[in-house]
C-alpha cells in the first residue's frame, strides 16, 4: 500500500486529509529529514505549503532556517525544490490554502507533481492521488490556461526547433509524447499502445533527454505551446 505522508507546520491536521487517505501519517516540518530521507518510491509527499512569507524553512536534517525576507509563493517553491532534493523518488504534491496561478506555477517549476488546494475534499485528493500514481501532474485549468497562453508566443525559430527535435524521435516515442502532451497517464498509453508501463517510463526517459525537458508537464508545454501557434 502506498504510503501518504503529509508534512505540514500547523499543530493540528486537516480533517480532510484523514478522511481521505485514513492510514496517512502528518508530521511537521521538523521532521522532514528523518520521514523523507530514505523514504520508498512508492510514498507520496503532501506538502502543505507555507502560509506567510519569509516563514523558516527546515532543512535537510530538519533544522529550521531564520526568517528571510522573500515572497510567500518563492518560499512555497524553495520547500518544494528541498522535499525534492531529499525524496527524488517520491511524487510532490503541493497544497495551498491560498492558491494563485503564481505559487502554483513556481511549484511546478520546483518539481512539484500537483498543485491544490489545502482544503480540497476527499474525493478530490483521491483523484489526485490516482492520476499523480499514474504518472500525470494535476494542474488546474486556470493555470493551465496561462501556461497555454505563455507558450504560444513562442517565436518562429524557437517554434522550428521544437518541430526538429519531435521529427528526431522514434514513431513510438512520437507517439507516446503526443499523448502524454494530451493528459494521458502511463497506465493509458501503455494500454492503447499494447505495450507496459515500464517500455511507456523508458520511452519517456529517452523523450525527456532529446526535448531537453525535465518532466511530463514541460514536455505537455512545450509541444502544446507549438500547437497553439498552428
Amino acid at each position: 500500500m502506498k504510503r501518504h505522508i503529509f508534512l505540514t507546520r500547523r499543530a493540528h491536521e486537516v480533517a480532510r486529509w484523514r478522511e481521505a487517505f485514513p492510514d496517512a501519517e502528518v508530521v511537521s516540518y521538523s521532521d522532514i529529514g528523518t520521514i523523507l530521507v530514505g523514504s520508498p518510491g512508492e510514498a507520496m509527499i503532501w506538502l502543505h505549503l507555507p502560509t506567510e512569507a519569509g516563514a523558516p524553512l527546515p532543512d535537510a536534517a530538519g533544522s529550521q532556517s531564520g526568517p528571510v525576507e522573500r515572497r510567500r509563493d518563492a518560499n512555497s517553491a524553495e520547500l518544494v525544490n528541498l522535499a525534492v532534493h531529499i525524496a527524488p523518488s517520491c511524487a510532490v504534491v503541493a497544497l495551498s490554502n491560498y492558491v494563485t496561478q503564481e505559487e502554483g506555477l513556481l511549484c511546478l517549476e520546483a518539481g512539484a507533481s500537483g498543485y491544490t488546494s489545502a482544503l480540497s475534499n476527499p474525493a478530490v485528493l483521491r483523484q489526485i492521488a490516482m492520476v499523480v500514481e499514474n504518472g500525470g501532474l494535476w494542474v488546474g485549468p486556470d493555470l493551465m490556461a496561462r501556461l497555454r497562453t505563455a507558450l504560444s508566443r513562442l517565436q518562429p525559430q524557437q517554434l522550428r526547433m521544437i518541430e526538429a527535435k519531435l521529427a528526431a524521435l522514434s514513431p513510438r516515442e512520437r507517439e507516446v509524447a503526443l499523448a502524454v502532451s494530451a493528459g494521458a497517464a502511463n497506465k493509458e498509453i501503455a494500454r492503447d499502445m499494447g505495450i507496459t508501463e515500464r517500455t511507456v517510463k523508458a520511452h519517456l526517459t529517452e523523450i525527456f533527454e532529446r526535448m531537453g525537458v525535465r518532466d511530463r508537464m514541460q514536455l505537455a508545454l512545450l509541444i502544446n505551446g507549438k500547437a497553439a501557434e498552428n
